[in-house]
């Protein structure tokens, strides 16, 4: 029940913000045309030019007393009577509607609003990811520990409320075609499903997919049974938390040196030490240069851990391998040395 609760809220937040937007706009394009008649009313009756017909109309329907233009006709007052009752519930129906939004805070929500969307539509090979829970509120740490750009999509009011605090960009509402859509799911790099319901998760990645082909999908899998199901929507990672956090606390009491030295490594905490991934593209200088001629220990200052080639094919460091396109270098080193190759490579 407490879930449902929270989706309605959240829900209600959304219905709430188009309410707001909704209530601003009819106030306005209200006022507009009752500006237009009285305007055009007292151009064709009093013959009127444009400026004096806007006066005669702004301080007829603001009350304010001025003195007319030019005494009117009968018709011109009877005219000016319509507009007075027309016109001034009008404009002061619009001045109730801005004092509401503004003692409601709804000022604040429209700002914060518009503020997040120009943040999102700025986003380009970001990371999306689903869920503010425990493991997405970890996701994000991580990703912010790294710099890396993304935005969440969460429905959760209080985590809602948690991500504006901690001024993360977040679409609110269900993870669907329009939140995706929203949080820039074309120009999207990866996306990272941390919903709680494997059901969900299933979804989303299928919808991901269909909306940009290429997108890297990583997502959490409960229920074990589910694992084919998620390959065969395209599922590029499929990560278990329970299964990998039983396997780290079996290599925490086994090796426990060697686990301390990758956290640090991993986490990019502590140590100057930092591990990277690079990707060979097409037109790289990289591309059938081996190892030895890299000489990358000598003028940068960083190892080779590593070369993925192909579906998960980790192939043995050799000083003699003859890198291909596509291969993916994994390096070891300071921070700093590892960005001075990268800039290299540009």
């Amino acid at each position: 029940m407490d879930s449902i609760d929270r989706e309605g809220e959240a829900a209600s937040l959304e219905k709430n913000l188009e309410r707001i937007k909704i209530a601003v706009i009819v106030g306005i394009l209200a006022v507009l045309l009752i500006i237009s008649i009285g305007v055009v009313g007292y151009i064709l009756i009093e013959g009127m030019d444009f400026l004096s017909a806007l006066y005669m109309t702004a301080i007829t329907i603001t009350t304010v007393g001025f003195g007319e233009v030019k005494p009117l006709s009968s018709a011109g007052r009877i005219f000016t009577i319509f507009l007075i009752l027309c016109g001034t519930g009008t404009f002061f129906y619009f001045v109730s509607i801005i004092l509401s939004i503004i003692s409601e805070g709804g000022i604040f929500i429209l700002l914060d609003h518009y503020r997040r969307s120009r943040m999102v539509k700025k986003l380009d090979s970001h990371i999306i990811v689903c869920g503010y829970g425990r493991v997405g509120e970890n996701v994000c740490e991580e990703l912010t520990l790294e710099g890396v750009p993304f935005v969440v999509i969460e429905k959760n009011l209080n985590r809602i409320k948690l991500l504006a605090k901690r001024k993360i960009p977040f679409i609110s509402g269900l993870a669907g075609e329009e939140t995706l859509k929203a949080a820039g799911i074309e120009r999207a790099k990866s996306l990272i499903l941390a919903l709680g319901d494997d059901v969900d998760n299933l979804f989303v990645a299928l919808t991901a997919k269909e909306l940009n082909p290429n997108i890297f999908v990583v997502a959490r899998l409960n229920n074990p049974s589910n694992e084919e199901k998620f390959v065969k929507i395209g599922v590029d990672r499929i990560v278990m938390p329970y299964k990998v956090g039983a396997s780290r606390m079996a290599q925490c009491a086994i090796r426990p040196a060697v686990t301390s030295l990758i956290d640090v490594i991993t986490s990019k905490k502590g140590l100057e030490i930092f591990i990277e991934e690079i990707e060979i593209k097409e037109n790289s200088i990289l591309v059938g240069k081996s190892i030895k001629e890299l000489d990358l220990r000598r003028i940068y200052n960083i190892m080779v851990v590593a070369v993925i080639r192909g579906e998960r094919g980790l192939v043995q460091v050799d000083p003699d391998i003859v890198l291909e396109k596509g291969d993916i270098l994994i390096v070891l080193g300071n921070k700093d040395d590892i960005s001075n190759f990268i800039d290299s490579l540009k």
